[in-house]
């Protein structure tokens, strides 16, 4: 464990220091019961109308000419919840087999897709109203700070190259064509055989300030737990579909964002996932 330098309190309440910046982090994010009045501040924000308006398309879009649009069919998927629990496995050996697009479109818009429009109505003479769009995990303040990008390696009707996936088009903006398979070498040390033989590569980054804005440093823990909201839904439809996939937690950050073409700053990766047969 650690060593505590510094058992401070601030109003009854510890506030340690430690060498560990896990466990920094773990403290300095916490609620208290005293919250500041600035924090209370920024968390009644989310009330104000602008405020609502300016996050309610929380989704990022690339002045792209070519684009792949996604083909779900849901009712393909079909898979009992039970059974996908307890069959989902991680896969480390494929076999470069081609997915299908529709395949690969399920897994996108099950994982991450909108299902709902919701309407927030203000209490004003005008009845303005702002429209929200859900999606299909849990989000804090159905802010959805999460983004998606894919590498194609060996997907039917979509050619090689990695894409941003924009949410509202239900479509796939390419970013670079080609094969990525050297750069995502690179990337993830000593996975090459996973990585040339995976028919895509779907890494997921998170935009900082969606979810910082309102909550300050306990933005940090709803962004990451949003994160494994999302991968575990990939991983359940994955297995619904009869399609193999593998979490990886490493990788190199800036080379990951240096690839993607994010800054690390304002947005960074958080999780990458293989996928394939």
């Amino acid at each position: 464990m650690p060593i505590i330098h510094d058992k401070r309190k601030i109003d009854g309440y510890l506030y340690p220091k430690h060498e560990s910046i896990g466990l920094q982090f773990y403290y300095d994010s916490r609620f208290i019961p005293l919250i500041s009045n600035e924090d209370m501040a920024r968390i009644n924000l989310y009330l104000n109308q602008n405020f609502v308006e300016k996050n309610a398309g929380n989704f990022k879009a690339y002045d792209v000419t070519d684009n792949v649009f996604l083909t779900p069919s849901f009712e393909e998927v079909d898979m009992k919840l039970n059974k996908a629990i307890l069959t989902r496995r991680t896969k480390r050996n494929f076999q470069n087999v081609m997915l299908s697009k529709e395949e690969i479109s399920n897994l996108i818009c099950l994982t991450y897709g909108i299902h709902q429009q919701r309407y927030i109505h203000f209490d004003k003479p005008d009845g303005t109203e702002v429209k929200h769009y859900m999606r299909t995990v849990p989000s804090p303040g159905a802010l959805y700070p999460l983004e998606l990008y894919v590498v194609i390696n060996n997907v039917q009707d979509i050619p090689k190259g990695l894409y941003h996936y924009h949410i509202m088009d239900k479509k796939l903006e390419l970013l670079k064509s080609g094969d990525m398979t050297e750069d995502l070498n690179k990337i993830y040390d000593e996975r090459s055989e996973q990585i040339n033989n995976a028919s895509a590569v779907i890494i997921t980054t998170g935009i900082f300030e969606r979810v910082i804005e309102k909550y300050g440093e306990r933005g940090w823990r709803f962004l990451f737990l949003e994160a494994g909201h999302l991968n575990q839904n990939m991983a359940l439809v994955s297995t619904a579909l009869n399609i193999g996939i593998h979490h990886i937690g490493g990788g190199y950050d800036n080379l990951i964002s240096e690839f993607l073409g994010i800054d690390g700053i304002q947005e960074g990766p958080l999780y990458t996932a293989y996928i394939g047969k």
